[in-house]
């Protein structure tokens, strides 16, 4: 996750890089921070983000000013807005801001947002699969596991229904967004938001539906599920 930082106050800005360093170690993210002391030289720059947080008088401009500013370089790019006064939520929503948030700063506030974020991408992230009519787009929340069938794959769904589909075991593996993802059999993959239970050999998800575990695979996946169990608190 890469993110901005458009801050004139290095006191601040110090504070903010500290507490999402923290977010990487304790969520298990990678985390990049940079930071632009002047927003032409951000306009200017070649260099995407995920994440631009905006603070309150940057460059003797309002959050929503600066953030504007951000529009017309990026219009999608998630904005958090760090403002001294909480009139300003109302404006918010003209830059489309993802998050508004008022000083002083809170550890907690600032993970509540980006964990918003984050699933906000699993949400709306996009799997494209080979059909008997041609192709279609799912999302990848809506998958709980995927099957391998010889050739086929079948996506079991949320709503209970199941898709077969000509794109490959391996193919849907590069797709599928790996911090939520685990190959956990060489015949399943499993999303792990939908993981209730688990033991020595089988896994329990939300629906009932029980899957194995393969032997050789079982320590990384205990490992594995441990950091996103504790790094999920949206589960």
């Amino acid at each position: 996750m890469k993110i901005l930082i458009l801050s004139n106050d290095t006191k601040f800005v110090s504070l903010l890089d500290r507490t999402l360093q923290e977010y990487m170690f304790r969520k298990f993210v990678s985390v990049e921070v940079a930071r632009a002391v002047r927003i032409r030289d951000y306009l200017a720059s070649d260099e995407d983000y995920d994440v631009v947080i905006v603070d309150d008088d940057f460059e003797k401009r309002t959050c929503i000013e600066t953030a504007r500013l951000v529009r017309t370089k990026d219009p999608k790019v998630a904005i958090i807005i760090i403002s001294n006064s909480p009139d300003r939520v109302y404006d918010s929503f003209s830059v489309r801001a993802h998050r508004f948030l008022v000083k002083p700063l809170t550890q907690s506030s600032m993970y509540e947002a980006l964990d918003a974020y984050r699933k906000d991408i699993i949400a709306y992230r996009l799997i494209i699969v080979k059909t008997s009519t041609g192709y279609q787009s799912i999302s990848s929340e809506d998958i709980v596991y995927v099957e391998a069938a010889a050739k086929d794959s079948i996506l079991h769904l949320q709503k209970g229904g199941e898709l077969r589909t000509g794109t490959s075991f391996a193919q849907l593996l590069i797709q599928l967004p790996e911090e939520y993802f685990f190959r956990t059999h060489r015949s399943y993959i499993v999303n792990m938001l939908h993981i209730s239970a688990l033991d020595a050999e089988h896994i329990t998800l939300r629906d009932g539906t029980r899957l194995p575990v393969s032997r050789r695979r079982k320590v990384n996946f205990f490992m594995e599920f441990s950091k996103f169990a504790s790094g999920h608190t949206f589960i």
